[in-house]
């Protein structure tokens, strides 16, 4: 996906998964070799995202954003008992609709990167569920957005858990060499529990940040 890692480019990043249909989904071809890993080395090197604020639209409060989150930990636990691609289709409608309130609402700095942060973590579950599936093409575009996503709200965290699940798959698809570099690509300082390497999806890098 050849898009700008700034504002404009994570929406325009969002809009393609959200609104691409059944037989778009199903076209969508899994990559390999460096395909896999440069959106890795490309949001390492990103310039950081200064201001997110839309003076457009209807007002978005904190607390609509605070609603939104708990919407979204309740999807997250359904997937963690239940799981299967069924949840898909729930995953993505409430995605469809944080997308619609970042495309036309009006938001200050602060619930502009707590949006993005949401819709960042409903793509990378929305990319487990996808890959959880078999479904590899369309894992890794949900992933793609949601690592610009997640750079577009600042959240460092939340990016190098993206990573880790793409390295989880790199490594399932190329067998072995590039899941481990992808897994290299990693800012340093985050905590351990927040680093994601060489892993199944029923391993730690399973786990959200957000938990």
């Amino acid at each position: 996906m050849d898009i700008a890692w700034t504002p404009e480019g994570a929406l325009r990043a969002l809009t393609v998964v959200v609104d691409a249909g059944q037989m778009d989904r199903r076209s969508f071809l899994a990559l390999f070799g460096a395909s896999i890993t440069s959106p890795a080395h490309e949001w390492l090197i990103a310039h950081p995202i200064t201001r997110l604020a839309s003076t457009a639209g209807t007002t978005v409060p904190a607390d609509v954003v605070d609603r939104l989150d708990d919407m979204t930990a309740s999807l997250r636990r359904m997937d963690d008992k239940v799981g299967g691609g069924q949840l898909l289709h729930l995953v993505r409608e409430h995605l469809r609709y944080v997308t619609t309130l970042l495309r036309t609402g009006r938001y200050n700095d602060s619930v502009g990167r707590r949006l993005h942060a949401t819709a960042a973590e409903l793509l990378r579950l929305a990319g487990f569920v996808s890959f959880d599936s078999g479904h590899h093409g369309l894992a890794q575009r949900y992933w793609g957005a949601g690592l610009r996503t997640a750079h577009a709200a600042g959240d460092r965290a939340l990016g190098a858990n993206i990573v880790g699940f793409m390295s989880c798959q790199a490594k399932d698809l190329d067998g072995g060499p590039q899941g481990r570099r992808t897994g290299w690509h990693r800012p340093p300082g985050l905590p351990r529990s927040q680093r994601q390497g060489h892993c199944h999806p029923c391993a730690p890098c399973r786990r959200s940040p957000r938990q």
